[in-house]
């Protein structure tokens, strides 16, 4: 939607038929909005600015998720890493998440509060 948005050569109700998902429900008021504020050139320049810098955060986090993995393995802590990868819901980042939070024995942490 933003990339036809971009180009400014679709109209309102082509650029909403990219709607995903539950903003499909939407493309009534996806294509009023749309009608009602019209690109201008200095929008496209600040949604090409936000895209682009989207982007590069994108191409930081990948590195940063490299690190931390490597960061677990180092420590010894990859069998614990895997373990709440289990739970369902959580993946390798919440799962990383918790360890830094929690700790590889949880136990520990119980016995600390009482």
């Amino acid at each position: 939607m933003l990339e036809a948005l971009l180009q400014g050569k679709a109209d309102p109700s082509q650029i909403a038929q990219f709607a995903q998902r539950t903003a499909k429900k939407k493309i009534p008021e996806i294509i009023a909005a749309l009608e009602e504020h019209p690109m201008s050139s200095h929008h496209r320049l600040m949604i090409r600015f936000s895209l682009e810098h989207l982007r590069f955060l994108e191409d930081q986090i990948h590195p940063l998720d490299e690190e931390i993995s490597n960061q677990i393995r180092e420590a010894g802590y990859e069998k614990q890493w895997e373990l709440l990868q289990t739970v369902p819901a959580v993946g390798e980042p919440d799962a990383a998440t918790i360890l830094a939070e929690v700790g590889p024995d949880p136990q520990k942490l119980s016995a600390k509060s009482t």
